[in-house]
Parts: C-alpha cells; sequence; structure tokens
C-alpha cells in the first residue's frame, strides 16, 4: 500500500503545483503524462514483479514515451 501513497501523494503534489504555482498557465496539461506514468507503472507492479526490479518498469515502452512526451510538452510550455 505505501507504493501507492506514493503514488497518490505524487500526483497530487504536481498537480498542486501545476495549479497555484509560478509555473505557466499551460503546465496544467502536463499532469496527464505523469498521470500516464504514474499509473502504468502501479500497473505493471501490481501485474508482474517490477516492483523487485524497478529497471524492468523504466525500459517499459509506454513509460519512456509517456517521459519524452512530458519532457517535450514542457520544452514547448517553457520555450
Amino acid at each position: 500500500h505505501l507504493l501507492s501513497i506514493c503514488a497518490a501523494v505524487t500526483l497530487v503534489s504536481y498537480g498542486i503545483y501545476t495549479v497555484l504555482g509560478q509555473a505557466p498557465e499551460y503546465m496544467v496539461y502536463s499532469n496527464f503524462f505523469l498521470i500516464a506514468i504514474v499509473f502504468r507503472y502501479l500497473h505493471l507492479s501490481y501485474t508482474t514483479n517490477t516492483a523487485e526490479r524497478p529497471e524492468t518498469a523504466v525500459a517499459d515502452p509506454m513509460i519512456i514515451s509517456c517521459f519524452i512526451l512530458w519532457v517535450l510538452s514542457l520544452f514547448v510550455i517553457f520555450y
């Protein structure tokens, strides 16, 4: 259950930062990529044994593509 709690705290804190922080107003749209990454990691950790070997989850194509899209969206938002 600790993994679920940490995931929820991560999503809530990043969401609050993008809404109430000093970030640009379009930062809210980057939440979708973070939600996809966290939920995919939770799915992998509950359905397989990736909690024991996190490097296998990091090599997941969906996590990699969402991370790249998240970084690109931040680049577009800030520049």
